[in-house]
């Protein structure tokens, strides 16, 4: 078996640049997107539905508008539920006592209300 070649010289992946050598690369601002808008975005997908159902639209048209659409859907899925939680914590008193509806008196009901001498 013939010996190993020598393994040549590789100078150039050990040496590290000097400071002045290295380039500074700015990251690009990243845009934000605005918060979520409920009544923006139903009223949004309601356009892209309308938009739709005429039928006028290209393959690649249709497509994009359904996913634009489906993330209009659960961005306004998501708003829903984030307002249901916090009604539900709102509703809620500090000790966990849930809040109840006031007893409205049913039509044709002419009773009073008992004093508080009466109690």
């Amino acid at each position: 078996m013939p010996p190993p070649a020598a393994l040549p010289s590789l100078p150039h992946l050990c040496t590290v640049p000097a400071p002045a050598q290295i380039q500074r690369v700015q990251a690009k601002p990243v845009k934000k997107r605005p918060a979520p808008n409920f009544e923006a975005d139903l009223a949004e997908l309601e356009q892209l539905v309308a938009r739709m159902e005429r039928g006028d639209l290209t393959l690649e048209e249709a497509i994009g508008t359904f996913e634009r659409g489906v993330a209009l859907a659960r961005a306004c899925q998501q708003a829903l539920r984030d307002a249901e939680q916090k009604v539900q914590r709102l509703s809620q008193g500090a000790s966990g006592e849930t809040l109840v509806p006031l007893q409205q008196a049913s039509p044709g009901n002419d009773e009073e209300a008992p004093d508080e001498d009466e109690l």
